[in-house]
């Protein structure tokens, strides 16, 4: 009875090795240790020496190499069919220019959204809306500063509670709107890349 090799592949890896090994991007599970041993250092592609690259593979193309490699075996794909393999060459980080770049982007960030908070707080007028609430319950508007530091502390409050961060604290588990932004982002652009490399051809596929 032929040994059966369960394999799942997530649509996007990321590697640091310039040979890559099915090992590096995939899970592998068999009955047979050794097996899975030898399925896992198939080599799937040598990397030339540059800064980054992309490959798109099709389940396909690596069940022909794990059955020219390993005879006698069943395979059973529990994951993607098409998937993503980036390579990124490994650097010397500077973290005095990702202080740098940090800083940066925050001031970007803080600005940009401080230009979009009162360009809001200025097209619905929301001075005149406190001077009225602030008239109508206290009769003039001396108090109005109370209005105007509550709505400030609010705003603050609101987005540290919506974005469920401040630094690499979280009030929840859950991930936050952004990082759910972020991932279908990258699905979106794993599932373009994958298209666009079946269209031109450039996927590793069988022939």
């Amino acid at each position: 009875m032929n040994e059966t090799v369960y394999i799942s592949f997530p649509k996007n890896s990321q590697v640091d090795t310039r040979r890559i090994s099915i090992g590096d991007c995939a899970s592998v599970w068999c009955e047979d240790a050794h097996i899975t041993a030898r399925v896992k250092a198939i080599t799937l592609i040598n990397a030339p020496d540059v800064k980054s690259r992309r490959y798109v593979f099709s389940i396909m193309k690596i069940i022909e190499l794990i059955k020219k490699e390993v005879a006698g075996v069943e395979i059973n794909s529990v994951g993607e069919p098409d998937f993503v393999i980036s390579y990124k060459k490994p650097q010397n980080r500077n973290r005095f220019f990702e202080y740098i770049k940090i800083v940066f982007i925050g001031l970007i960030v803080f600005c940009g959204g401080a230009f979009a908070i009162i360009a809001y707080g200025n097209d619905v007028d929301v001075n005149s809306v406190m001077e009225s609430v602030c008239t109508f319950v206290t009769g003039d508007t001396k108090w109005l500063w109370i209005l105007q530091a509550s709505y400030c502390i609010g705003l603050g409050a609101g987005i540290i509670i919506f974005y469920n961060h401040i630094g690499r604290r979280r009030y929840e588990k859950d991930p936050t709107p952004l990082e759910v932004e972020m991932r279908l982002y990258e699905d979106d652009v794993n599932t373009a890349i994958i298209d666009e490399s079946a269209r031109e051809a450039k996927e590793q596929d069988v022939k």
